[in-house]
């Protein structure tokens, strides 16, 4: 799964995709922001994990460990690793861009419209 940010009418959503069959297919609902989307990722892999939950809190301790630290005072694995080991801790950032190529068609259009 990977992040995807696009233009649905008059606002940027972002909703997690996979490919199947050469075509994206939406996994999640829309979500206005990032944090939210981060948040509906979270849910849902630990939805789909069969084993037994041996974590308390669903937030990374070691991100908000490593938040904290002073820069001089982290370890080289801190540095390399700032974020868990599991899917969910890592970082999200948008993996496919549709609102970009939307809006810029629409201001194209715009800018026609006024010629």
């Amino acid at each position: 799964m990977f992040l995807v940010r696009d233009f649905d009418g008059e606002r940027i959503v972002y909703y997690w995709a996979q490919k199947s069959d050469s075509r994206l297919e939406r996994v999640s609902p829309h979500c206005p922001s990032i944090p939210i989307a981060q948040e509906w990722f979270l849910q849902h892999t630990r939805q789909q994990y069969q084993g037994t939950e041996r974590r308390k809190r669903m937030q990374d301790r070691r991100l908000i460990k490593n938040l904290h630290k002073d820069v001089d005072h982290m370890t080289a694995h801190d540095r390399r690793q700032p974020h868990g080991r599991r899917r969910c801790d890592r970082k999200i950032h948008v993996r496919l861009d549709l609102a970009a190529k939307k809006l810029a068609e629409i201001t194209l259009n715009l800018s026609l419209k006024d010629h």
